[in-house]
């Protein structure tokens, strides 16, 4: 019995089939690979402003002010390090005031890639990350045991 064999014109097809599957595919994972880096820089980016957040809430507002940070971190690169740099905002003045204490509503914007913050790039989106936190600060001053 014959076999029947391909015709070039089957081959051709076939081939041009498979590249474009793969054109696909190749596509596909490059979007997840850029997807997942900036999952990762984000991560990264929300543990550092809850840090600032916390540091800010164990002091005195008088020394909010001098609370920044840069710090290079390699995340994607072993050779080369992402920078994240922190901007700590508050306002003046407590958001609210109570003769036990004040809450202020301070703010945390953590950057990468950037020099300023809100920014973005084609193909990433936003490259920054920005948490609020209410911190009590307390009036009450524990007494100093009698002598």
């Amino acid at each position: 019995m014959r076999r029947r064999a391909y015709t070039l014109a089957e081959v051709v097809m076939a081939m041009a089939l498979l590249l474009l599957v793969l054109t696909f595919l190749a596509g596909l994972f490059l979007h997840l690979f850029v997807a997942s880096n900036k999952s990762l820089d984000s991560s990264i980016a929300l543990e550092i402003a809850d840090s600032v957040l916390n540091q800010a809430a164990d002091s005195d507002p008088a020394s909010w002010a001098a609370i920044a940070e840069t710090q290079a971190i390699y995340n994607h690169d072993p050779r080369t390090p992402t920078e994240f740099r922190t901007e700590l905002s508050f306002p003046g003045t407590p958001t609210l005031e109570h003769d036990m204490g004040q809450i202020y509503e301070v703010s945390v914007e953590v950057y990468w890639m950037s020099d300023q913050p809100s920014r973005t790039r084609q193909q990433y989106g936003r490259q920054s990350v920005k948490l609020t936190k209410a911190i009590y600060v307390s009036n009450m001053r524990i007494a100093a045991p009698p002598p």
